[in-house]
Protein backbone atom coordinates (compact mmCIF):
# COMPACT_ATOMS: atom_id res chain seq x y z
CA UNK A 1 0.00 0.00 0.00
CA UNK A 2 1.13 3.18 -0.66
CA UNK A 3 2.19 5.41 2.56
CA UNK A 4 3.46 8.36 0.57
CA UNK A 5 3.55 10.39 -2.80
CA UNK A 6 6.13 12.80 -3.22
CA UNK A 7 5.11 15.22 -5.51
CA UNK A 8 8.14 17.29 -7.28
CA UNK A 9 8.92 19.74 -9.77
CA UNK A 10 11.17 17.93 -12.25
CA UNK A 11 12.35 14.46 -12.62
CA UNK A 12 14.98 14.50 -10.67
CA UNK A 13 14.28 15.69 -7.25
CA UNK A 14 11.71 12.82 -7.53
CA UNK A 15 14.20 10.19 -7.90
CA UNK A 16 16.76 12.04 -5.44
CA UNK A 17 13.69 11.48 -2.82
CA UNK A 18 13.12 8.16 -3.85
CA UNK A 19 17.01 6.56 -3.78
CA UNK A 20 16.56 8.29 -0.20
CA UNK A 21 13.69 6.63 0.15
CA UNK A 22 15.07 3.24 -1.11
CA UNK A 23 18.10 3.07 0.61
CA UNK A 24 16.04 2.63 4.05
CA UNK A 25 13.93 0.37 2.84
CA UNK A 26 11.08 1.32 0.74
CA UNK A 27 9.61 -0.15 -2.37
CA UNK A 28 9.71 3.08 -4.65
CA UNK A 29 8.70 4.02 -8.01
CA UNK A 30 9.24 7.52 -10.19
CA UNK A 31 5.76 8.66 -12.44
CA UNK A 32 5.42 11.42 -14.88
CA UNK A 33 2.74 14.16 -14.49
CA UNK A 34 -0.47 12.28 -16.26
CA UNK A 35 0.39 8.59 -16.04
CA UNK A 36 -2.23 6.23 -16.30
CA UNK A 37 -1.58 5.14 -12.04
CA UNK A 38 -4.39 2.73 -11.01
CA UNK A 39 -4.76 1.23 -7.25
CA UNK A 40 -3.08 -1.82 -8.75
CA UNK A 41 0.11 -0.58 -9.15
CA UNK A 42 0.45 1.58 -6.13
CA UNK A 43 -0.19 -1.17 -4.15
CA UNK A 44 3.04 -2.57 -5.12
CA UNK A 45 4.87 0.37 -3.54
CA UNK A 46 5.40 1.98 -0.45
CA UNK A 47 5.84 5.46 -1.83
CA UNK A 48 5.85 6.95 -5.17
CA UNK A 49 6.88 10.17 -6.93
CA UNK A 50 5.44 12.16 -9.61
CA UNK A 51 7.00 14.88 -11.31
CA UNK A 52 5.07 17.26 -12.60
CA UNK A 53 7.44 19.37 -14.73
CA UNK A 54 6.44 22.34 -13.52
CA UNK A 55 9.39 24.14 -12.83
CA UNK A 56 10.11 26.36 -15.74
CA UNK A 57 6.12 26.65 -16.40
CA UNK A 58 4.41 29.90 -14.91
CA UNK A 59 3.26 29.78 -11.57
CA UNK A 60 -0.52 29.39 -12.27
CA UNK A 61 0.07 26.29 -14.62
CA UNK A 62 2.50 24.88 -12.07
CA UNK A 63 -0.14 25.05 -9.49
CA UNK A 64 -2.82 23.20 -11.12
CA UNK A 65 -0.33 20.22 -12.15
CA UNK A 66 0.26 20.21 -8.20
CA UNK A 67 -3.05 20.23 -7.12
CA UNK A 68 -4.52 17.36 -9.74
CA UNK A 69 -1.51 15.02 -8.69
CA UNK A 70 -2.53 15.15 -5.10
CA UNK A 71 -6.03 14.80 -5.67
CA UNK A 72 -5.02 11.66 -8.45
CA UNK A 73 -3.95 10.28 -5.14
CA UNK A 74 -6.08 9.72 -2.03
CA UNK A 75 -4.33 8.41 0.99
CA UNK A 76 -5.17 6.86 3.24
CA UNK A 77 -5.38 8.51 7.32
CA UNK A 78 -1.93 8.32 8.43
CA UNK A 79 -0.03 8.76 5.30
CA UNK A 80 1.84 11.56 3.54
CA UNK A 81 1.91 13.72 1.19
CA UNK A 82 5.45 15.99 0.22
CA UNK A 83 5.85 18.66 -1.77
CA UNK A 84 9.70 18.57 -3.24
CA UNK A 85 11.24 22.22 -4.87
CA UNK A 86 14.68 22.90 -6.19
CA UNK A 87 17.11 23.00 -3.32
CA UNK A 88 18.37 26.31 -4.94
CA UNK A 89 14.78 27.33 -5.06
CA UNK A 90 15.15 27.87 -8.92
CA UNK A 91 11.13 27.59 -10.34
CA UNK A 92 7.91 27.76 -8.95
CA UNK A 93 8.61 27.72 -4.74
CA UNK A 94 4.79 29.03 -3.47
Amino acid sequence: MTRAVIIADDLTGANVTGALLRKNGYRFATFRHGAAVGPGVLSDYDAVAVSTDSRGIDPEAAYSKVKSTAQAFLLPAGCFYQKRIDSTLRGNIG
